[in-house]
């Protein structure tokens, strides 16, 4: 779904957010090929700067 997202053609900023990074296995570490992954505890400048990601 994520990269049919962003295939569409408004630039816009795709963000996943996990509970544990390290822990996503292969199929899941896909989505950043499509789109930004925090960590549940990232720090509020890691989300102000994803969310305004293009």
């Amino acid at each position: 779904m994520f990269s049919d997202i962003r295939a569409a053609d408004e630039a816009i900023s795709l963000n996943a957010v996990v509970r544990d990074i390290s822990a996503l296995d292969e199929k899941a570490q896909l989505i950043g090929d499509v789109a930004n992954i925090v960590g549940i505890e990232g720090t509020d400048d890691e989300y102000r700067r994803f969310a305004m990601a293009l």
